[in-house]
């Protein structure tokens, strides 16, 4: 799909063995590109994959770009899947999913625990371009080690979905913790060479939003006017999406709440940029727009009530379309709720409420800063 002039830009860890320069903005045609320049697995070339899966759905493609930020020092998350000790009853296939990509290991009748794990990590390893993970097993556990250091990786979700009639149970846990966090601040800062009207970050704290507020106050002045929007997402507990988009309370953020979802967190933050910059109409409705991202368990979807909580508090629900084989936005807007303590409507300079969060930056400019 050929480019329209509205570009978006990720931020995430990238892989050390990457010709990429850390912090200096690429743009990306293919994910053989984003592998190239990022490393095959990394958070952002995962992020980069996602984008470009986002805009051929939608028929539609901005400008994607990337910049690389480094392993920040602390360990990579691991996380295990053991098989019970003992020999397979019957032949057939343990279906599992890792952030979300469904994956599938044949089983012959009479294997024991090691030959099943050693099946496991052989139908990783067949698919390794599109996981955040490496494997290993012995002695029938498999472990699953992050291609990326820091608190992200704590993020991910294994689950095993059906072990057929094998006989033995197949167990997923989370094992060590990540540690350390990527600081996004001279990116942002370098960013400003270029207008990007949208960036998706893949971190999701409130010290990424205290940094990325100080950017986009350089970025929206006067000495600027760079007008962009900022998309994150958390995949935690309704409750911790609520407090993100509290804290930022910012009609420059858009931060996604999608409880369970077993997608990384950078990955639907780029999907969302995509499909928002991709659009050249103004003020355009993406309420029930769909894209590709994996989704959460039945009882971890949105009931009405919880999304008339996360739009009451900033947050922009998720949920699964009909047939369940994709996401959709319910309503996306930005974090912006209060001003000066007092409910905040967004209005246009015409006086009327604005529907949903506003990306086209032509009407921005004509905006007070």
């Amino acid at each position: 799909i050929a480019p329209l002039d509205h570009r978006v830009l990720g931020l995430g860890v990238m892989g050390g063995a990457g010709t990429a320069t850390p912090g200096q903005f690429y743009e990306i045609f293919d994910e053989v590109q984003a592998d190239e320049l990022f490393v095959q697995g990394s958070e952002l070339a995962l992020m980069l994959r996602k984008g470009l899966e986002a805009g051929r759905l939608l028929g539609f493609q901005p400008s994607i770009w990337a910049a690389g930020l480094a392993d920040p020092a602390g360990t990579a998350a691991t996380f295990t899947i053991t098989v019970a000790t003992g020999t397979a009853a019957a032949g057939g296939s343990i279906l599992f999913s890792i952030a979300g990509r469904k994956l599938s290991a044949g089983v012959t009748l009479g294997d024991d625990q090691t030959a099943i794990a050693a099946a496991i990590v052989a139908a990783i390893d067949e698919n390794l371009p599109n996981l955040p993970v490496t494997a290993s097993s012995a002695l029938g556990v498999v472990t699953l080690t992050l291609n990326y250091t820091g608190v992200n990786g704590n993020d991910l979700k294994v689950t095993v979905d059906d072990v057929g009639l094998i006989g033995l149970a197949v167990t997923p846990a989370a094992a060590v913790a990540g540690t350390g966090a990527a600081l996004i601040a001279t990116a942002l800062s370098t960013s400003l060479a270029k207008f990007f009207e949208t960036k998706a970050i893949a971190n999701h704290t409130t010290a990424d939003i205290t940094a990325l507020q100080a950017h986009l106050d350089i970025a929206w002045g006067g000495d600027e006017k760079k007008w962009n929007f900022a998309f994150m997402a958390e995949t935690g507990t309704l409750s911790a999406g609520n407090t993100l988009a509290s804290t930022a309370n910012d009609h420059r953020i858009v931060i996604a709440t999608y409880e369970d979802c077993p997608q990384l967190t950078g990955e639907i933050a780029m999907m969302l940029a995509v499909i928002t910059s991709a659009r050249e109409q103004p003020n355009y409705n993406w309420d029930f727009e769909e894209f590709p991202c994996a989704v959460p368990p039945d009882a971890s979807v949105y009931t009405s009530t919880e999304v008339e909580s996360a739009l009451a508090a900033g947050s922009t629900p998720l949920k699964p379309n009909d047939s369940r084989s994709r996401s959709q936005v319910v309503r996306m807007i930005t974090t912006k709720t209060l001003e000066g303590g007092n409910p905040f409507e967004l209005k246009g300079p015409d006086g009327k409420y604005l529907p949903d969060v506003l990306l086209d930056l032509d009407y921005w400019a004509l905006m007070p800063v």
